[in-house]
């Protein structure tokens, strides 16, 4: 990423024709634009590479760029200033041309402070929901919550959207998939970023059970059978469900998680690993390691370790490479 702006954030910059391009994560989408903040092309999933030839005299241009989306394996596609409409030059995903792995849904709602609107990506398998807008499941879904790490990270429309291909795999077995753009995802400029400097265990778990408790109440996930799961920062913020799991008083709580890469203990962080004192500056809201107290509220909030919950999952995993 190379900055965050007021309501999005450039990811990558190209120059053509002595002009420069940028390329910009708008909550799940993504634009091309000149530094201007001319739109020149825009689509609602992410743009894993991407370059422009412009040319100054004609004033015209031309974008390439690969797209997939929950559905479709990444196609090299070009267009051009004369058209919007896309040029597909490739057939990658031509084997799975006559096949559909799930429908895309985004989830809306306010956090709970009220201070910023959050979204909710929601997979769900093939069939489970219309294509009208505004629908939902005929019945509640057995969901996995499945966390981003970062936290400066986003999930998106994509052909893996969880890599690894865990959720292709969980819709293939029935499962949906809820996956919360907690504050600090980018793609929501400066202001929704700048809760990195806060600490963490505050806003990010409350935007996850904020997003969680949405779903539910808009019919789309079965409270009874929620699972969560997340890699590295959502790892942590699994381990977090599991201490906090049902304190928040909505009346659900989580059966199942699956930690991979997640820290509990802040202190066994700052002394054991190579980044600890890094990292834990970020964590703990700005304080380095060797000035943050015994009692530090910021550290409490962020470490796992320490607070055991009235009612565990069943199950938890930890997964570590």
């Amino acid at each position: 990423m190379v900055a965050s702006g007021g309501e999005d954030d450039a990811s990558s910059l190209v120059v053509s024709g002595g002009k420069v391009f940028v390329s910009r994560n708008v909550r799940i989408g993504t634009l091309i634009s000149d530094i201007s903040g001319k739109r020149i092309f825009e689509k609602p999933v992410v743009f894993y590479s991407w370059d422009i030839a412009y040319d100054a005299k004609r004033k015209s241009w031309t974008v390439a760029a690969n797209l997939s989306d929950i559905n479709t394996p990444a196609e090299v596609v070009v267009a051009r200033h004369d058209t919007q409409s896309p040029i597909i030059l490739s057939q990658h995903g031509k084997v799975f041309e006559d096949r559909t792995f799930g429908s895309f849904h985004v989830l809306s709602c306010p956090s709970s402070d009220g201070d910023v609107e959050l979204d909710g990506i929601y997979l769900a398998p093939t069939g489970q929901v219309g294509s009208d807008q505004g629908a939902s499941p005929a019945k509640p879904l057995p969901t996995v919550v499945f966390i981003h790490g970062g936290p400066i990270d986003r999930d998106f429309n994509r052909f893996d959207p969880s890599d690894l291909y865990w959720a292709s795999y969980l819709l293939a077995k029935g499962y949906a998939v809820l996956m919360p753009q907690y504050r600090r995802s980018y793609g929501r400029g400066s202001h929704f970023a700048s809760y990195s400097r806060t600490g963490h265990g505050r806003e990010n778990y409350d935007d996850v059970i904020t997003i969680t408790n949405h779903a539910i109440r808009k019919g789309f996930a079965d409270e009874k059978r929620l699972l969560v799961s997340g890699w590295s920062m959502g790892g942590l913020l699994t381990y977090l469900c599991c201490v906090r799991n049902g304190q928040h008083e909505l009346g659900w709580y989580f059966n199942a998680a699956v930690s991979g890469g997640g820290i509990c203990d802040m202190d066994s962080l700052a002394l054991t690993s190579d980044l600890g004192s890094t990292v834990l500056t970020e964590l703990g809201g700005g304080q380095a390691p060797w000035t943050v107290g015994a009692t530090s509220q910021a550290l409490a909030e962020a470490a796992p370790c320490g607070r055991w919950p009235a009612q565990w999952p069943r199950l938890i995993a930890l997964v570590r490479l």
